[in-house]
């Protein structure tokens, strides 16, 4: 049902971006992307062709098509004459318009921010510092209300529009990820070679005072692989991760290039093609400068339906990400800036001008304009996306979308700046390099214009399978997916060889139970950060001996380190004080407080990096240690002059960073990344920790602000994130939401942790526990084992983009197939076989997720491909929906399951089959946690009242989550509805065999793990005075517990639902699992 009508055979659609251009003879210039559209399963008829309006006469008859299209497009949208958003034709340069009549067009082609670069300094910045405080000092001795003369920086805008075209040319290229893609290059003349402006050149260039220094940082400038005393041949080709080559602007080129591409691949023949589109600079001939933002898109986007929520995306792995409602505020860190700022500071936009080039530009509307441009109400990292509700609660049900962003963020933070009536929009490339490199190029921007339903569940999918192919991201290729144990949030600091081997001795009594298959040393061990070679006197004497017991108990060995992070009192602050980012006063960059100050390490610096190979080559060679912890990455590029290489841009440093940790440990080594810039780790980190860190509280406690939306420790950020970013996980990496918390020690509800419980087990997220096991509580420790093992399937959110609830959602969504015989086909296999033999219980869920995650070297998934979110049970068992319902708020409420939520089809649906949105007799509702049944006619729909109860709804208290399973009704044959076992209600089953003729069900279950509890059977009866049922060979307790009616029959109803008691011994003794009903 969510599904797009097939268009037509003979439909064609055409995506038109065009450039305008200052010629005389040739006023613009186009890619035209045309699909013909096919039915669903063809993938033919794509095709790509470049048209200018100076030599070919086809392109006449588009651009009138398209400004056809786009004078409609205005009639139906404009409501106001005058409206500014929608007279921007004659200062656009560029626009993009797609055939459902959205467009996206900007009013530059460039912004570059720039400073001279002996401004930038240390040796400057420093010594200006000191004499604006002195001037402050002597102005506040002489009166009270003095005015103090500070000392004005300049700060240089370059506003290119098509004024500064120099020529244009077509080409084919190549992108990584993306496949080949007819591009159009546009060549700009530099405004400051150009500059004949006198006095402009003198203010760019360094006073003799600060020349020598200068000089020091420039033969520094653009050896970033090397080793200060290294002999190694500057040609030297680095180290890569990346099998296949990205394309490159000619080098020698004296101009600035905008290269603007549209893909030819025919994977994206399915959906709407994205615009992309890059920067290359030449070397400024004129002079050195600090180059700070380069904007390479300011203007507006114009969609067929009002905006109603935009997504923001957080700048590290425990930053705020959410959609939030147009006109609320974005949630913002709660601490003052003095212990948060660094968590949380990507990019930035454009200082404030002094000098605007070129310089007829009206100076007075500067202060307007920087407002504007630094006002923004909603401000993201890497990437945004802007969706149209259209009033549902689900997001595959929403109108038309933007999303925009960068393919990576290797070579600056890439930001998106949003106004708050989501239609006028910028992105800035922040580079905050102080020296410019010889050669400076952007990360390649991306821009999609959504078609209506040409989404499945989440607008943002084919964005992340781009990011994802570009950055070659291999997710779950790695190892198996994680379940295990954390030192962290019971012991601390705390440990000690002796209690970490007390709870390695528990996990491995626990196999039988909850198996774990690794264990990771957290902080702690060593004497201080930055000093990984120093262990604690007394608590540690070898970690190579830790990691033996590790092994010795049957798991991977685990290890945390922050390598780029040293306590003040290390030894690398009194040897090294050169290695640490210091700011622009000279003293060390604020780390934020993490409950205490630490420094950064410069990543620039080929001494630090030296140092850190080395740590990480230490733990995996040395030590042993097979998963590592890299933890607080965020210092490797904090914000501040006093660094080594001044050309190199903070996310480049932050590149230079995970490339040396990737390097050093080789690529089996799993590496889990923390405290990390999200848009950098892709392709480089296995596992990404997408929350902040996971308290004893729903809410920070005292004395930290209980309302913070940001990164600090409590159960609900933790929770929150790990569904805005549910849809990262098994596309760049295995996600990490932190781990669960399941002792008497925290103030935790049990509602609260089967609410933590239920959002891992649903999103797949590693499964790591924290707590001193030998105390953990039994009915704590029977949650656990409701979730476990793993699913390898990855719930999909359905209303991240329409939630109401300050970026909060409520609602996520599995399902469950026996259709692909994948389970009985995996059970006949030798890596069956293995995983028995070695007692792999993740072995099924680690297969199944690497099938349906991303894989950059196969074809991208098809746009309604839903096996990402599919769970493959035995035989028998049908074909069913799971929903989680969340009240995440602190009040009781009536929560609503939308019934678009469970009627559905899969997109590649051959053949017919008992899908949801097939329940002619209703469906059977089965509540996992409360283990309740009931009943819902085929005829019934949610409430619309939220205040209304109805057949859909559920009453939770607060912080309490259900999950819910959805199955169409069989009036005729016996079903299986569930069990308290696994909260899958399916993957705990082995085989199901109905016979109808014998009036006889035959079920086993997966016997690997002791279990107790109960299973529940739909039997096709009223009658069950003739029921009969047997566990393990022996007679079994049993009771009714609910009944089915007929939808529209008899009032009696078709068949009962038994309750049926088991107990799996997993000893491998006769018949043990099996369950066999007569009625």
């Amino acid at each position: 049902m969510a599904n797009p009508p097939a268009p037509s055979p003979d439909s064609e659609d055409k995506w038109v971006f065009t450039l305008n251009l200052p010629f005389e003879n040739e006023k613009e210039v186009e890619i035209v992307t045309t699909h013909h559209q096919q039915p669903a399963q063809d993938k033919s008829g794509s095709s790509n062709t470049v048209h200018s309006s100076k030599d070919d006469s086809s392109s006449t008859t588009t651009t009138n098509t398209s400004s056809e299209k786009l004078s409609e497009r205005k009639s139906l949208l404009q409501d106001d004459a005058n409206d500014p958003l929608l007279s921007l034709e004659d200062s656009t340069c560029w626009k993009y318009t797609s055939p459902a009549g959205l467009l996206l067009q900007s009013s530059i082609l460039l912004k570059l921010s720039y400073r001279p670069s002996w401004q930038s300094i240390p040796e400057y910045t420093t010594t200006k510092r000191r004499r604006d405080c002195m001037n402050c000092l002597t102005s506040c001795c002489r009166r009270r209300n003095s005015t103090v003369e500070m000392e004005e920086e300049e700060q240089v805008w370059e506003i290119y529009t098509k004024d500064q075209i120099v020529k244009t040319e077509r080409r084919s290229i190549a992108i990584r990820g993306m496949g080949p893609c007819q591009a159009i290059q546009v060549f700009l003349r530099p405004l400051l070679d150009e500059d004949e402006d006198d006095d402009s050149q003198d203010r760019m260039s360094p006073p003799k005072e600060y020349q020598a220094s200068l000089n020091v940082h420039r033969q520094r400038r653009g050896k970033p692989g090397q080793d200060e005393n290294s002999e190694e041949d500057e040609e030297k080709e680095p180290w890569s991760r990346f099998k296949e080559a990205t394309d490159s602007a000619p080098k020698d080129s004296k101009y600035i290039v905008l290269t603007f591409a549209v893909p030819m691949n025919m994977e994206f023949s399915e959906f709407d093609p994205p615009l992309l589109w890059k920067v290359d600079l030449p070397r400024f001939q004129a002079t050195d400068i600090c180059l700070d933002t380069l904007t390479v898109l300011d203007g507006s986007i114009q969609l067929s339906e009002p905006p109603t929520h935009v997504f923001v995306q957080g700048y590290q792995s425990w930053s705020y990400s959410g959609s939030i409602w147009k006109g609320e505020k974005q949630p913002k860190p709660a601490l003052p800036n003095v212990f948060s700022k660094a968590f949380n500071l990507g990019g930035t936009p454009c200082a404030r001008p002094t000098i605007i080039l070129p310089p007829h530009q009206d100076m007075s509307k500067i202060p307007s304009m920087y407002e504007e441009t630094n006002n923004k109400l909603y401000q993201s990292d890497f990437f945004a996306g802007i969706t149209t509700g259209r009033g549902y609660i689900m997001d595959e049900f929403g109108g038309p979308a933007f999303v925009c962003g960068w393919l990576s963020q290797h070579e600056q933070v890439g930001i998106v700046t949003i106004d708050e009536t989501l239609q006028k929009i910028q992105m800035h490339a922040s580079h905050r390099a102080h020296l410019v490199a010889p050669i400076t190029s952007t990360d390649w921007a991306y821009a999609q214009l959504v078609t209506p339903h040409h989404f499945d569940e989440e607008p943002l999918v084919h964005f992340l399978h781009a990011a994802a192919a570009y950055n070659e991201a291999r997710p779950l290729q790695n190892g198996p997916l994680l379940t295990g144990w954390c030192s962290w949030y019971h012991y601390y600091e705390n440990i000690s060889e002796a209690n970490l081997r007390e709870n390695f001795i528990v996990l491995e009594n626990m196999k039988r139970r909850v198996p774990t298959n690794v264990a990771v040393v957290d902080d702690g061990y060593m004497t201080a950060w930055g000093d990984w070679d120093t262990l604690k006197p007394n608590k540690f004497t070898d970690m190579n001996i830790v990691s033996n017991d590790i092994l010795n108990h049957g798991m991977r060995p685990g290890l945390w380190l922050a390598p780029f992070a040293c306590d003040k009192h290390s030894s690398i602050v009194t040897n090294h004080p050169e290695w640490i980012i210091r700011n622009d006063r000279g003293i060390p960059a604020n780390s934020a407080n993490c409950g205490k100050f630490f420094y950064g390490l410069d990543a620039t610096n080929p001494n630090v990096r030296k140092h850190v190979f080395n740590s990480i080559r230490r733990a995996v060679q040395d030590w042993g240690f097979q998963v590592l912890k890299i933890d607080f990455l965020y210092a490797a590029c904090l914000e501040g002059n006093g660094k080594y290489d001044l050309s190199i841009s903070r996310a480049q440093a932050m590149h230079l960073a995970l490339q040396t940790i990737r390097e050093a440990a080789g690529p089996d080594v799993f590496l889990i990344g923390c405290g990390c810039p999200i848009g950098v780790g892709i392709g480089y980190v296995d596992g990404m920790r997408v929350s902040a860190d996971t308290g004893p509280t729903w809410y920070p406690t005292f004395p930290l602000p209980w309302w913070d939306h940001g990164t600090l420790p409590s159960l609900k950020a933790m929770i929150r994130n790990s569904m805005t970013r549910a849809s990262f996980g098994h596309r760049w990496w295995h996600n990490d939401p932190d781990c669960l918390l399941l002792g008497k020690t925290t103030s935790l509800t049990n509602d609260e942790v089967a609410t933590a419980c239920s959002i891992v087990a649903m999103t797949c997220g590693m499964m790591l526990l924290s707590d001193d096991l030998t105390k953990v509580p039994q009915d704590r420790m029977r949650m656990l084992t409701k979730i476990f093992p793993m699913i390898g399937a990855t719930g999909v959110v359905l209303d991240l983009h329409s939630t109401h609830d300050k970026g909060v959602p409520s609602i996520l969504r599995l399902w469950c197939t026996d259709r692909y015989n994948s389970h009985h086909e995996y059970r006949r296999s030798s890596a069956h076989q293995r995983s028995v033999e070695n007692m792999d219980h993740n072995a099924e869920a680690t297969h199944f997720g690497r099938q349906a995650s991303f894989n950059w070297e196969l074809p991208t998934p098809h746009p309604n491909d839903r096996k990402r979110s599919c769970i493959h049970v035995a035989k028998g068992l049908g074909t069913w929906t799971i929903i989680s319902l969340s009240n995440l708020t602190d009040k009781p409420r009536t929560m609503h399951i939308p019934k678009v939520a469970i009627e559905w089809s899969p997109a590649d649906e051959t053949e017919s089959m008992d899908t949801p949105d097939n329940a002619t007799h209703g469906w059977h509702l089965f509540s996992f946690w409360s283990g309740k049944y009931s009943w819902i006619p085929a005829s019934s729909s949610s409430a619309p009242d939220l205040g209304t109860a109805g057949p859909l709804s559920r009453h939770l208290e607060k912080h309490q989550t259900e999950i819910f399973h959805i199955k169409p009704v069989t009036p005729s044959s016996p079903q299986y509805i569930g069990s308290d076992f696994h909260f899958s209600c399916g993957h705990e089953v082995h085989s199901f065999d109905a016979v109808t003729e014998e009036n006889k069900i035959a079920l086993a279950l997966k016997t690997q793990l002791k279990r107790v509890g109960h299973v529940f059977l739909f039997v096709p009866t009223m009658d069950t005075s003739h029921v009969k049922a047997t566990v393990a060979g022996l007679q079994a307790r049993w009771s009714v517990v609910g009944s089915t009616p007929m939808e529209d029959g008899p009032s009696n109803g078709c068949g009962r639902i038994l309750q049926i008691m088991a107990v799996i011994h997993g000893d491998g003794s006769d018949k043990d699992g099996e369950i066999v009903v007569e009625y």
